[in-house]
């Protein structure tokens, strides 16, 4: 698969990533602030969306941001990627390998699609990169590619 590619240019994000960006968390949020300076294509299922959404809301409501921010968050975070597949493009398939691997489905969905598109999937999700080691990869990993 797309293990060991240094040429590799497209990668699937997990929710995780973005979020840690956005809200600015340590110790990832410079790790990742360094992977968007490249000129890497991010991909999501479109999960991703409601997801950060509750990422958003959540931190309005108990850390404190304003709405307004709120949503300067949501278009920031929209923009960073390329382009987002909708779940019913691989929902069989996420349902499949997460009775498999016993998963989510909302972390299989990314699977899936880095499955589909031979690329790695960028994740913090310790879980995932156990489970998927040849395709979840911390962004770390693929800065020191």
């Amino acid at each position: 698969m797309a293990e060991g590619s240094t040429q590799q240019r497209r990668y699937v994000v997990d929710t995780n990533v973005l979020a840690y960006y956005a809200l600015s968390t340590p110790p990832f949020s410079e790790e990742v602030s360094d992977l968007l300076s490249k000129s890497f294509e991010l991909i999501a299922p479109d999960s991703w969306y409601p997801e950060f959404l509750s990422v958003v809301w959540q931190s309005i409501r108990f850390q404190g941001i304003s709405l307004d921010h709120g949503f300067e968050l949501l278009e920031e975070v929209e923009s960073l990627l390329n382009w987002s597949i909708p779940v019913w493009f691989l929902w069989r398939e996420a349902l499949v390998v997460a009775e498999e691997y016993s998963c989510s489905t909302f972390d299989t969905l990314f699977v899936v699609l880095a499955e589909r598109e031979r690329c790695n999937l960028l994740t913090y999700d310790q879980k995932l990169l156990t489970a998927f080691p040849e395709i979840a990869k911390r962004p770390d990993q693929v800065l020191s590619a």
